[in-house]
């Protein structure tokens, strides 16, 4: 049976590449081998497993515990990765109509907010890396120049798209 998918990812996985895309484990191994215990621990909201919608148990305690990682007042679990997060992280802090700040090079996630949202998009162009011809950063100080220029401004987004870079033997 003639299998192109994961040829081309077994493929993909001999190669020395750098990652810079989803999924966030970069293609690294966790330690942890997940195959083995998947189909043991993958379960839902049972007793004792809480509920992520609204968690009071071990959930909860969870979040706790990474909102007091990452230096946070608190912290909630998401599905569906980045764009669900992006989606609620949106909804929650503008009304329909809203002016949002917005790196042009950002996720499509963020497009698909904007529309589900109804918000108004202010853009901010990241700076380019002649050398390795990608877009980079953007400079805190621009963010600041349109935050100064449009007081309307609710909220700004940078998630930019991260581009597949080859191996740096190729740079």
């Amino acid at each position: 049976m003639k299998t192109p998918v994961f040829d081309a990812l077994k493929k993909l996985k001999e190669e020395d590449s750098v990652f810079f895309h989803m999924p966030g484990h970069k293609g690294k191994n966790t330690l942890v081998n997940w195959g083995e215990l998947i189909p043991e621990v993958d379960t839902t909201e049972t007793i004792g497993m809480d509920n992520l919608l609204d968690p009071r148990g071990i959930i909860n305690e969870s979040q706790e515990l990474a909102a007091k990682v990452f230096g946070a007042k608190s912290t909630h679990y998401g599905v569906n990765g980045s764009t669900g997060s992006i989606y609620i992280a949106l909804a929650t802090i503008t009304k329909p109509g809203d002016k949002i700040l917005v790196q042009r090079n950002c996720h499509k996630a963020v497009y698909n907010a904007m529309i589900l949202n109804r918000l108004n998009p202010v853009y901010i162009y990241p700076n380019y890396n002649e050398k390795h011809h990608v877009m980079t950063g953007i400079d805190p100080e621009d963010v600041d120049e349109a935050l100064s220029k449009d007081k309307d401004i609710k909220a700004v987004v940078l998630v930019p798209t991260r581009p597949y870079l080859p191996s740096p033997k190729h740079l």
